[in-house]
């Protein structure tokens, strides 16, 4: 039985449309804190301080932790961090608020707060100091000796060398008509970890 070319009665439609679907934050708890995070504003740094001050003074603001509060244990990004294979295994270099940022955006404060609108204005009011280090940006460069390091144990920034082969090489290449070509090409990152 196909459906295509035909209107379809949607068992929610008339909740959402009339507001009584409820959602999330429609059942979050009165007590309920929230919090939000404070990303660096530098590519690559050492956060030197972080002067929670003005944020500790605004009403609602019930606790700030910084990069040097947190337990230093760190961990992989989404990946591979419990493969048996330690070829496959990310590298672990994140922590819960990063000291070393490695980024525009890596994660070095954290306000939490009564009221969204406290943690936001909590949030703005940290003043973070940074140890500014160099930075690249292509992926060429970055290998290059003297480059700046991203990973201490990896001093040239490649993690690992993959290889994969299937077939014959060397006779694919001698096959009469071949057409070589060759070129740098470039796609945009893929996360497979959405959900």
């Amino acid at each position: 039985m196909s459906k295509v070319g035909k209107s379809e009665v949607r068992v929610d439609a008339f909740d959402k449309v009339t507001g009584r679907t409820k959602y999330y934050e429609d059942r979050v708890p009165a007590c309920a804190l929230y919090a939000r995070i404070k990303h660096a504003e530098k590519a690559h740094a050492v956060v030197a301080a972080v002067d929670t001050s003005a944020a500790a003074r605004i009403p609602g603001v019930v606790k700030i932790l910084t990069c040097f509060d947190v337990p230093d244990i760190p961990f992989p990004t989404a990946g591979h961090p419990w493969s048996m294979d330690p070829g496959h295994q990310d590298v672990a270099d994140r922590r819960l608020l990063n000291r070393h940022v490695r980024y525009w955006g890596d994660d070095v404060a954290v306000v939490i707060a009564e009221s969204e609108l406290a943690a936001v204005q909590g949030v703005r009011a940290l003043k973070v100091e940074y140890e500014e280090l160099p930075f690249v940006l292509d992926v060429q460069e970055a290998m290059q000796p003297g480059a700046p390091v991203l990973h201490e144990a990896y001093p040239d920034n490649v993690l690992k060398h993959t290889e994969l082969r299937k077939g014959d090489y060397q006779a694919a290449t001698q096959k009469p008509g071949l057409v070589k070509v060759e070129g740098w090409y470039y796609r945009p990152t893929v996360q497979h970890c959405h959900i």
